[in-house]
């Protein structure tokens, strides 16, 4: 069950943000946050899988620094090297 970036069981929560700064439309901001949403979205297991392997409470905050709107393909490739970097072994 996911609400708001939050699964109660397995102890995984995400937040994304996007600079007001560098997007001045509320409707570019809104835009890339939903296009994030869905590529975390559809690539959570390895989120979990992050979490289980920590046996803890994880928090992720994904923070968009671009300068300029992506397209979804673009978005979904950097979410998932990202995520496939979290499962390295430190």
């Amino acid at each position: 069950m996911t609400v708001d970036g939050y699964d109660a069981f397995s102890g995984v929560q995400y937040g994304v943000s996007v600079s007001r700064r560098t997007f001045k439309k509320s409707v570019d901001r809104n835009k890339i946050k939903r296009r994030l949403r869905e590529a975390i979205r559809l690539n959570d297991q390895n989120l979990l899988d992050f979490s289980s392997a920590q046996k803890d409470y994880t928090a992720i905050m994904f923070i968009f620094v671009g300068k300029e709107l992506l397209e979804y393909k673009v978005i979904d490739r950097a979410v998932k090297k990202l995520l496939k970097k979290l499962q390295l072994p430190y």
